[in-house]
């Protein structure tokens, strides 16, 4: 379909997916049961070795782009700029472990804010496998002299930092604003973009949107009492990322330092005693030195 024969307020979904099969399915599913049905569903697959490729290759709906593994800031940056060039106008951002309610969709689109030129995303309330919301997901509110007496009515919450777990993000913030740093490559690459798109638009979280986040554990916000093996990569980057984060926000230089030293504050314990890696230390001396900066498109 050409650019100008496409349906206003076309949405395209953008999940990124790597080796976890049986989640893709579950989310992919619950895609398309939507009650507002999708314009395109582009599945970014980081190079999956699990038969994940196989199972693509046959679901002709999809739209599929195979990649070299980039992490979820490196899916969500190609997913997007693709779903932008195609010429859709709202961007429906998750990972693989996402799955939509029927209505997630539906609610995010009847939301009054959705219609607003000023709103740069929605975001969905994400809850764990018990019906709980997750802590990992949990979005920072903002203005809230603004939406306390309409959120009985609108639903809606101004928030000024979310998550890529169902998130709908408007063309004109990704023309505005770029696209996600891909270089973050997993963890904190959604708190820079969220940030980054609420330097110039008004962002929700709508309550009555609703999706499960099938993670193993229901972990955020609250720091194990051991990093596990198999979770070091994850941490590698992530304390990385919110270094760099540190020095990327507008902020006096003492707020900075005192950032700086609360997030030392956080890791060192665990360093010392052997709960973290000590190669954690190198990589918060490489987030002094990254300077990532957002493409444009």
């Amino acid at each position: 379909m050409s650019m100008s024969a496409k349906p206003a307020n076309s949405i395209a979904a953008v999940v990124v997916t790597r080796n976890r099969l049986s989640l893709l399915k579950s989310c992919v599913a619950a895609l398309r049961a939507q009650t507002h049905p999708l314009n395109a569903i582009i599945v970014v697959d980081n190079d999956s070795t699990d038969g994940t490729r196989e199972w693509l290759a046959g679901q002709r709906d999809l739209q599929v782009i195979t990649q070299p593994n980039s992490g979820g800031a490196g899916g969500q940056y190609t997913g997007m700029k693709t779903a932008y060039l195609q010429g859709h106008d709202w961007f429906w951002c998750m990972d693989d472990d996402t799955e939509p309610n029927r209505d997630a969709l539906e609610e995010l689109v009847k939301s009054p804010r959705f219609s607003d030129p000023q709103t740069g995303f929605l975001a969905s309330l994400v809850l764990w496998t018990d019906g709980t919301p997750h802590r990992m997901n949990t979005p920072e509110p903002s203005h809230h002299w603004e939406w306390y007496h309409t959120v009985l009515t609108d639903k809606c919450i101004r928030v000024s930092v979310s998550s890529f777990v169902s998130i709908l993000i408007s063309r004109a913030a990704v023309a505005k604003v770029g696209l996600p740093i891909k270089e973050f490559f997993i963890w904190r690459d959604d708190v820079e973009y969220t940030e980054r798109v609420g330097e110039h638009f008004h962002n929700y979280l709508v309550l009555s949107s609703r999706v499960l986040h099938n993670t193993k554990v229901h972990t955020g916000g609250v720091w194990p009492a051991r990093i596990e093996p198999h979770e070091y990569t994850k941490y590698c980057y992530g304390v990385r990322n919110e270094v760099a984060l540190i020095k990327m926000r507008k902020l006096p230089r003492y707020r900075k330092v005192i950032r700086f030293i609360g997030l030392l504050n956080r890791y060192l314990p665990m360093i010392l005693t052997g709960r973290a890696p000590v190669r954690l230390l190198g990589w918060i001396w490489r987030g002094l030195w990254f300077r990532p900066k957002p493409d444009m498109v």
